[in-house]
């Protein structure tokens, strides 16, 4: 039996340490995009959404719990040390990623685009490329050859009364 190691509980000061850091975090980012515009005008590669899907809805990760996240999700992804720092970098410069340096020594990576902007931006991409004029068209011919769950037919339904009714 492993023996379990004696974890110090957290004080009221670590915990609003915590708290405090990840909102700093959450406010550079709206601050940033606010900055810059909310709107993504970029297409993401493959690797660039497996790493921003590695960083949405977390608080900033370092570049070994991205590597650790990105193995569990995608066992078949076999990128080296230097290809993961690559990526990275590239995407800062895209500005798709910010950091910060931690300790005078880890750098903390966070999503400066959030999940729906670039959802909203692959989305238009598509539609351009595809020639569809019609968002409609495009569900009809998905639901043809892939067919839809009850579920999603269902929430095609519940969408399309909310646009009808004028909602968002």
């Amino acid at each position: 039996m492993k023996s379990k190691k004696n974890k110090k509980p957290l004080t009221d000061g670590k915990l609003s340490y915590i708290i405090k850091t990840i909102l700093s975090y959450k406010d550079k980012t709206v601050a940033y995009r606010a900055e810059r515009g909310a709107a993504m005008n970029k297409k993401l590669l493959d690797s660039e959404w497996t790493i921003l899907k590695s960083l949405w809805g977390r608080k900033p990760q370092t570049l070994k719990s991205i590597i650790q996240s990105i193995q569990m999700s995608h066992p078949d992804i076999n990128w080296n040390y230097k290809t993961y720092h690559t990526y990275l970098r590239i995407m800062q410069e895209k500005e798709l990623i910010g950091s910060e340096i931690k300790n005078g020594k880890d750098k903390l990576y966070f999503p400066l685009v959030s999940e729906e902007d670039a959802l909203k931006a692959e989305s238009e991409n598509l539609l351009s490329r595809i020639n569809l004029n019609s968002v409609g068209r495009l569900v009809a011919m998905l639901a043809e050859n892939e067919g839809l769950s009850e579920n999603e037919q269902q929430e095609l339904l519940d969408f399309a009364s909310k646009m009808e009714k004028g909602g968002d």
